[in-house]
């Protein structure tokens, strides 16, 4: 059963192979991310995450800026580099001659000389609340604590709704099989009838003339009244909870299946 229970969340991005991490301080909580940069050989470096929120196009000019073939940088670190990325991030850096230590520095200390971190604070969120009013949030938790009890009244409006419209289908598949029984009384078509009904109007004369295509089309009737009324049966025993796990385990199967196109993709 679903209830509200707070947990601690940390923040999540698909197809992301960095690091992330948590700093907590007097002002609130922060993430840090970092991308991935590793020595290739004595005088490259191959980076093959960016972090969180930096596009590839920004940090080929961050490269640009302080490579040798640059004229105007003051600061050569780098020879030149080699962009392979295509789907993911894929940069060689050739070193120049006078930082060629640099392949001997720590992965952390590699992030932080080429720019390969970035940090945002969720201490100060604002957003609209349930009333349509701009709130503080301080939290992601508080975010989500308002979302699920909001959610939750809204599963209870959503199965009166459904209820309501499958009641209507129901009593309107029932009126359709009371119509054609009327018509087709004891076996002879009443075409008085016949004439003052549009659903009965619009359906082929041979389902009235020959009895093997009336049945065919009242057992067809008969089958979707079975079924709208195994529907309401099962709606009416739900709870707002149980129709919002159902949900989840709906989506959380397509995407599921989607994680598996993704890869079959990647994979060729």
């Amino acid at each position: 059963m679903i209830e509200w229970c707070p947990w601690m969340m940390d923040p999540w991005y698909r197809g992301f192979t960095g690091t992330t991490e948590k700093t907590v301080t007097d002002s609130g909580v922060c993430y840090s991310t970092c991308g991935i940069i590793k020595k290739e050989n004595e005088s490259t470096l191959r980076i093959s995450e960016l972090p969180i929120g930096t596009c590839i196009k920004d940090y080929l000019e961050f490269l640009d800026s302080i490579s040798e073939v640059n004229g105007e940088a003051k600061d050569h670190w780098i020879k030149d580099y080699e962009d392979f990325s295509y789907i993911d991030v894929d940069i060689l850096i050739h070193l120049s001659d006078t930082v060629k230590s640099l392949t001997e520095a720590s992965e952390e200390d590699l992030c932080k000389k080429f720019k390969l971190t970035s940090s945002r604070s969720i201490s100060e969120m604002h957003l609209f609340d349930p009333t349509g009013e701009i709130k503080k949030y301080d939290t992601p938790e508080q975010i989500l604590e308002e979302f699920f009890h909001l959610r939750l009244q809204f599963y209870e409006k959503r199965k009166t709704v459904l209820l309501l419209i499958l009641r209507s289908e129901l009593s309107n598949l029932e009126n359709k099989v009371a119509l054609m029984r009327g018509v087709f009384d004891g076996g002879v078509v009443d075409f008085n009838k016949l004439s003052t009904d549009p659903y009965l109007k619009s359906m082929p004369i041979t389902t009235f003339v020959y009895r093997d295509s009336y049945q065919e089309k009242l057992q067809e009737l008969l089958a979707d009244i079975d079924t709208i009324k195994l529907k309401i049966k099962k709606l009416e025993g739900s709870t707002p909870r149980t129709l919002w796990l159902e949900e989840l385990a709906a989506l959380e199967q397509e995407l599921n299946k989607l994680e598996k196109q993704k890869l079959l993709v990647e994979l060729g």
